[in-house]
């Protein structure tokens, strides 16, 4: 082989290896883009989520402010059949126990409107951190590969000097021939 077939072979090998060094950075650079992407997606989902999840709140403290109301209207109801009572002692034994049970079920639906709400609350802060784990999640995969193709552009760096290195010292040595 001679010397200048040498020198071609060895510029073949480096224009090589610098194309494939050139499509480890495009690769990498792709990479971030989809990295970056699905950053973008992932925080935007939670926060549709959590919009969602406040809407539903919001229906939860709408529904307790009409059962307070009706509990207040309950308790209005209740205060004037005392009144009526003292009138009319057997139509407001009977009044009162009808707003006595009208109250009872506000309370209940007032309790149950409480345990919703508390529901909806937790939910929503489940929710909240399972998205934050989830980003963090992907943060944590997109830096691993990072990472991998940070190492094998090393190796790639380094296989690649090494071949520049022999050749040229195959080169040299040619030369001394």
């Amino acid at each position: 082989m001679s010397r200048d077939d040498a020198q071609a072979a060895a510029r073949q090998e480096a224009d090589a290896l610098r194309g494939e060094v050139q499509s480890m950075r495009t690769e990498t650079e792709t990479l971030k883009k989809a990295l970056e992407a699905a950053r973008s997606n992932a925080h935007r989902a939670a926060k549709q989520e959590a919009e969602a999840l406040r809407g539903e709140a919001a229906a939860a403290r709408a529904e307790c402010d009409k059962l307070q109301s009706a509990l207040a209207a309950t308790r209005k109801s209740s205060s004037e059949a005392a009144v009526a009572a003292a009138k009319e002692l057997d139509a407001a034994r009977t009044e009162t126990a009808a707003a006595q049970t009208e109250r009872d079920a506000a309370r209940e639906q007032l309790a149950t409107a409480t345990a919703s709400l508390a529901t909806v609350r937790q939910s929503s802060d489940d929710a909240a951190e399972r998205s934050a784990a989830d980003v963090k999640a992907a943060r944590a995969d997109a830096q691993q590969e990072i990472d991998a193709l940070k190492g094998a552009l090393a190796d790639t760096r380094a296989s690649s000097n090494d071949a520049v290195a022999a050749a040229r010292q195959e080169a040299d040595a040619l030369r001394g021939e």
